[in-house]
C-alpha cells in the first residue's frame, strides 16, 4: 500500500493496481451528519467518473471494492499511468503561449457537450 496524495476531504491510496479513494471522517461534525455528506459526495462522484468513463473519457473505471473499507465512503478505481490532470492544466499555463487554445478547448467543450446530453 502507497499514499499517493491525502487532502482535506480523501487520502488517495495506490493498492496494487487499485486507486483506493477513501473520505475522510470530520471530527467536528455530528456522525450521523458527517457520514450522509462523505456518503452523498462519494456516491456523487462515482456517477460522474461512471459516466464520463462511458463516453469514451479516459478515466479510471470504478473497479468491485476490497475488503476492510467502509464501501459507502471510498471509492475503487483502476489505476491509469499518466498525467494527473492538475498537473496537465498547470502545465498549460506554463506554456500557453505555445499552447493552441482553441485547439483543445474546441475539443474539451465538445466532450463537455456529450457528457451533459
Amino acid at each position: 500500500m502507497k499514499i499517493l496524495a491525502q487532502g482535506a476531504e480523501a487520502k488517495i491510496l495506490l493498492i496494487e493496481n487499485i486507486i483506493v479513494k477513501e473520505r475522510i471522517p470530520k471530527l467536528y461534525r455530528p456522525v450521523e451528519l458527517d457520514n450522509e455528506i462523505r456518503f452523498k459526495r462519494t456516491r456523487q462522484e462515482k456517477k460522474i467518473v461512471d459516466k464520463l468513463y462511458q463516453n469514451s473519457i479516459l478515466v479510471p473505471k470504478i473497479v468491485k471494492p476490497l475488503q476492510n473499507f467502509d464501501h459507502k465512503t471510498t471509492l475503487f478505481m483502476e489505476y491509469i499511468e499518466g498525467s494527473i490532470l492538475k498537473d496537465f492544466l498547470c502545465q498549460i499555463e506554463k506554456y500557453k503561449d505555445n499552447f493552441n487554445k482553441s485547439e483543445h478547448s474546441d475539443s474539451f467543450s465538445i466532450k463537455i457537450t456529450e457528457i451533459k446530453n
